[in-house]
């Protein structure tokens, strides 16, 4: 299942029923605090691209366009569900459940069950069959999510939705005992296993935090008016990388060359629009891309062992060079 169309399940669950709509920023927005990251307009072409397969409303009279059920859908998410779309969701469903938390991942559960009766329904369908010969893998080595107590999940999730502050009890890593804290929550950040609350702290003026939220131990909501710092924007505190998801603010002009069996699905699945393919002299495969300078970076070129040499950045090389020379110590000590 694609995050495309996970992203669009969600944005349907979004979405009321005329007379009542919603923005294309609102549901970017709430898009973004679940972990899908898309553009404006990415998030406008999905909405587009569902008003012909559902029966939705656009109202293109002013700008951003306004998004709402038709009046007559029923009263689920979707008012009509064929075989085709019942997988769909139920599919989506194996995707979404291990992104979203839990207070999110409740508001919609119940649209895949009735994805899943759907499927059920259909006797001796292949359809229905089909959910259990299909399975999503996350990227990497999975993890299982981080714990959350769902009191102190709803208590933060409803403190940033009304922008209220909130005492909480935080334990920090190491620590044996929790420490008390009076904080204004500004986003969510969902990151692997992780999910971060962005926050700013009462005793601490002008500093903003980051604090997983699994190491909360109590949440009282006070009520009181979140100090939201002036000019905030959560897309640009993630831009100065406090979470260090990025080595560097500044992307690279990456340059590896591959052995041609391990180059093959850089064909078939690029690592994005600048990338470039060659051949070598010696038969391996030159790749050439614009990326953002990060960990994963790193771990996605050790993980191809020796069949993957970086020749640019200069620095990323010597990096990997330590790195591969640190491990060789570890394995032969």
């Amino acid at each position: 299942m694609s995050d495309s169309v996970a992203r669009q399940v969600y944005a349907l669950s979004l979405i009321p029923r005329y007379p009542r709509s919603v923005p294309t920023t609102f549901i970017k927005h709430e898009l973004n605090e679940v972990g899908f990251h898309a553009p404006i307009r990415t998030v406008q072409r999905d909405l587009v691209s569902l008003t012909l397969r559902w029966p939705m409303i656009c109202d293109d009279s002013s700008k951003p366009f306004r998004w709402s059920w038709e009046p007559d859908a029923s009263g689920s998410m979707f008012p009509v569900m064929d075989p085709a779309e019942a997988l769909t969701i139920a599919l989506a469903e194996q995707h979404l459940k291990s992104l979203l938390p839990n207070n999110s991942y409740r508001k919609i559960e119940t649209y895949f069950k009735q994805a899943r009766q759907t499927l059920s329904t259909i006797d001796k369908s292949k359809l229905r069959r089909w959910t259990q010969k299909v399975r999503v893998f996350p990227r990497g080595q999975p993890l299982q999510m981080a714990t959350i107590r769902k009191d102190i999940e709803q208590v933060i999730y409803e403190a940033l939705l009304n922008d209220t502050k909130v005492r909480v009890l935080y334990r920090k890593r190491y620590a044996t005992v929790s420490s008390e804290y009076i904080i204004s929550p500004l986003g969510l950040v969902s990151r692997n296993a992780v999910h971060y609350l962005v926050c700013a702290v009462d005793h601490d003026p002008g500093s903003i935090r980051y604090l997983p939220l699994h190491r909360f131990t109590k949440a009282v909501d006070l009520y009181e008016p979140a100090e939201i710092p002036e000019g905030f924007s959560l897309d640009s505190y993630l831009e100065t990388n406090p979470l260090g998801f990025l080595r560097s603010v500044d992307p690279v002009n990456l340059e590896v060359i591959f052995s041609a069996e391990a180059a093959y699905h850089l064909s078939e699945t690029p690592l994005n629009k600048t990338q470039s393919i060659t051949q070598t002299r010696d038969g391996r495969v030159r790749i050439k891309a614009t990326v953002a300078d990060t960990s994963e970076l790193r771990f996605w070129i050790l993980g191809f062992g020796s069949s993957a040499e970086v020749v640019r950045p200069a620095s990323l090389r010597k990096e990997l060079s330590e790195t591969s020379k640190e491990m060789h110590k570890v394995y032969t000590s």
